[in-house]
């Protein structure tokens, strides 16, 4: 007779989760006694204006918003591969979104990053369901970079027209996955 690993039943939250202001970290919090590491939310998710630096530990699944704003979150890693409604990241300290369709694989509306991104941004034409990007308070060459994204995500989707389009344009630090 052979054993077989079935994997852990996946916890459900059915409403929204909100995260307290004072909390530093994700890894091991529970919501009414239910642990949301790798969690399914079904509602919104906000660990907007906490103290966290990281989203490990958080859902894999947000079936409505997910807000992250505020935060000392560096990347989007740990985050949610499933996001329903929108994503929101302003005032982070991301930089890149290097390989952010790696980590994120459906955004149901908008994603909206901080302008503290400065990189390799041309990954989100990867993302199933996302219409468009919202750079926060972007510079001119943010907007631009902003326009041309949205362009594609309206049109053929076509990464490699996005890819030299964003390098004629002279912002080819964003042309990268």
């Amino acid at each position: 007779m052979k054993l077989i690993n079935l994997p852990k039943q996946q916890v459900v939250i059915e409403g929204n989760v909100v995260i307290p202001h004072e909390i530093t970290t994700l890894i091991g919090y529970k919501y009414q006694r239910k642990p949301i590491a790798q969690g399914k939310v079904l509602g919104n998710f906000s660990c907007s204006s906490t103290r966290i630096s990281s989203l490990e530990g958080g859902p894999s699944y947000v079936g409505r918003d997910f807000y992250c704003s505020q935060t000392k979150i560096k990347s989007l890693e740990g985050g949610p591969s499933y996001v329903g409604g929108e994503l929101l990241c302003w005032n982070t300290k991301i930089a890149s979104l290097h390989n952010i369709h790696k980590q994120i694989k459906h955004i149901g509306r908008r994603l909206f990053i901080s302008n503290t991104v400065k990189s390799h941004i041309l990954g989100v034409m990867f993302i199933k369901g996302l219409d468009k990007i919202q750079i926060n308070n972007g510079n001119i060459e943010q907007k631009q970079v902003e326009n041309i994204i949205n362009k594609h995500l309206a049109g053929d989707r076509n990464v490699h027209d996005a890819q030299e389009e964003l390098i004629e344009a002279g912002l080819k630090e964003y042309a990268k996955l």
